[in-house]
């Protein structure tokens, strides 16, 4: 009996749990999990979940305790191959091996030459979460460095003074100074200017 209620406990924790929780204030799950077999082939397991009171797809990978979200409309896309998930960067991207190459799902549901994930989550694969981006607004729009000593990307130690560096039209600037304040108000004109967003918090909500 004690198994019993043991095993009900975990199955509520599986049907309620996800780390998407820990990402969106708003997350709900509204289903249990589901998979199909087609031709033996075992197809991912899906289950709806909301964001905000929309509701989309959250889709296990291949990877233990990894899923991504991604939209009702791509239903049939998403039952249709396998998911794995590779990781670059320090971040994980979700993609499915066709015709013997490797392609990533964002790219697959957009015809974007390049495409950014705008909250920096790259398994949110959402299309209200992608844009058509380039190398240049791509990096202005990244987390905090791991390795960053001045608590603000952009800004560092030089010598025993601070820089700032940004580019602007193509061309890298810096300002050196060792007042970090100062810099720090700098930048934040150079960021409302040029719409740099790397550093901040994410408001997912």
């Amino acid at each position: 009996m004690i198994k019993d209620n043991q095993k009900t406990l975990d199955n509520q924790k599986t049907f309620n749990m996800s780390y998407w929780n820990e990402i969106f204030s708003s997350f709900k799950v509204l289903s249990k999990w589901e998979h199909s077999l087609n031709n033996k082939k075992i197809y991912n397991q899906t289950r709806l979940v909301s964001v905000k009171d929309e509701t989309f797809l959250e889709v296990k990978t291949q990877l233990d305790g990894i899923t991504f979200l991604g939209d009702m409309r791509n239903y049939k896309f998403i039952r249709k191959y396998v998911w794995n998930v590779h990781k670059i960067e320090g971040k994980y991207y979700v993609g499915a091996r066709i015709n013997g190459r490797n392609v990533y799902f964002h790219r697959m549901i957009t015809k974007f030459q390049m495409v950014g994930h705008i909250n920096r989550e790259s398994m949110d694969n959402r299309i209200c979460n992608l844009q058509e981006t380039n190398h240049q607004m791509n990096n202005l729009n990244r987390k905090l460095q791991r390795n960053n000593t001045s608590g603000i990307n952009g800004i560092s130690r030089f010598g025993n003074k601070w820089r700032f560096q940004w580019h602007e039209y193509g061309q890298r600037k810096s300002k050196v100074s060792k007042n970090l304040d100062e810099l720090k108000e700098i930048k934040k004109q150079k960021d409302l200017e040029l719409g740099n967003k790397n550093g901040y918090k994410v408001d997912y909500d």
